[in-house]
């Protein structure tokens, strides 16, 4: 299956999330051009995908997957497969090759994607998530368990100017876990959130790990792997606070 969604001299700027929108936080100014996805952060530093920087598996084959071009997706088989397997938190590559894996039995055709996402307030991150064309329609699974965290934004949001943040924020995502226990209702399968954009290639998980080992070698101080809580080898301070509630 062959997905392509480029997008010539396109600017999206308006992602919202809790009132927000991306150009209030972080990203200034967004640009697509043909094979070239151009962002400013803070509105000084500028960079572009693919780059040396922010590598991508094929440039011929840079996608882009966001709100609008994305549909919802209903699978019942797809889903319940999914609640059967262990997705853990912070391993989109091996999640997503096992989620293709269940794809391949049931005969439903997806695409293993690694490239780059996008999330107000944050810089891109390297990701691998998985693509469906149905219907002439595309749609995303994405193993990162985004809809609790959304949920627990509305329900108890999170006040960073606390010290405790951290161990208070697990203990109330504990209580949206208990409503939303099943993987298919933690992760995003269908239509991409409107918080969110995807940037990247289809690729293999093999060569997608190959990309990001390789990046952080060559770039051991990458921004995008330079805030608060962000590790590369191993899990964030939130991540250990999670571990200790039972939640990987």
């Amino acid at each position: 299956m062959m997905l392509m969604m480029k997008t010539i001299n396109y600017i999206y700027i308006n992602f919202k999330i809790g009132g927000l929108t991306m150009s209030d936080n972080i990203y200034s100014k967004i640009a697509i051009k043909g094979n070239e996805f151009f962002f400013t952060i803070n509105n000084k530093s500028k960079y572009k995908i693919p780059s040396k920087f922010f590598p991508i598996a094929k440039k011929s084959q840079l996608t882009f997957f966001t709100p609008q071009s994305t549909f919802e997706y209903n699978n019942k088989e797809l889903s319940d497969e999914i609640d059967k397997i262990d997705l853990p938190m912070g391993c989109c590559y091996s999640n997503s090759n096992k989620i293709r894996e269940i794809g391949l039995k049931l005969s439903i055709d997806l695409t293993f994607f690694s490239g780059w996402v996008l999330r107000p307030n944050d810089m891109p991150k390297h990701h691998a998530w998985l693509a469906i064309k149905n219907d002439g329609k595309i749609s995303v699974v994405d193993s990162l368990k985004d809809n609790l965290f959304v949920e627990l934004s509305k329900k108890y949001p999170t006040d960073y100017t606390d010290v405790n943040w951290r161990r208070k924020s697990a203990t109330s995502l504990k209580r949206i876990i208990k409503d939303m226990p099943l993987n298919s209702q933690q992760i995003i399968i269908g239509k991409v959130p409107d918080y969110m954009y995807y940037v990247g290639s289809p690729d293999t998980i093999d060569n997608a790990v190959r990309i990001f080992n390789h990046m952080i070698a060559e770039f051991p101080k990458h921004p995008a792997y330079q805030g608060d809580g962000d590790s590369l080898n191993g899990r964030s301070k939130f991540q250990e606070e999670l571990n200790k509630i039972g939640f990987s």
